[in-house]
């Protein structure tokens, strides 16, 4: 239901057991921002916002699944997934200090700003 938070909910994707590692990243945490919550709430309609597939959460921060490093990112669509197809130029290390819940609040702010 549009405008209701609480009627977002969880849906099972396809996951080839097969696919290369060697690009693959396990999402553990997802950031939700304005655009994300104005989105939920129905104020941008679905026949005019042009990521139609899972369009919320442009950023995360996660591990990648062939090293374990802890990388944060963006990508442009499909944002909360348990795993993703990563592009290695929107990813950064997260530096040890770092918690990845709060890596993952990082990557937008650092795009606005960088904009």
């Amino acid at each position: 239901m549009t405008g209701n938070l609480s009627t977002l909910k969880w849906h099972e994707g396809f996951f080839d057991e097969n696919f290369d590692k060697n690009n693959l990243i396990r999402v553990q945490y997802t950031a939700l921002n304005f655009k994300d919550i104005v989105y939920a709430f129905g104020r941008i309609p679905d026949e005019n916002y042009l990521m139609k597939e899972c369009s919320i959460g442009f950023e995360y921060s996660s591990i990648r699944v062939k090293t374990g490093e802890r990388v944060m990112g963006i990508i442009s669509k499909q944002g909360l997934p348990s795993y993703i197809k990563y592009d290695s130029r929107k990813l950064l290390n997260i530096p040890d200090d770092l918690s990845l819940e709060n890596a993952a609040t990082l990557p937008m702010a650092y795009v606005t700003t960088f904009y």
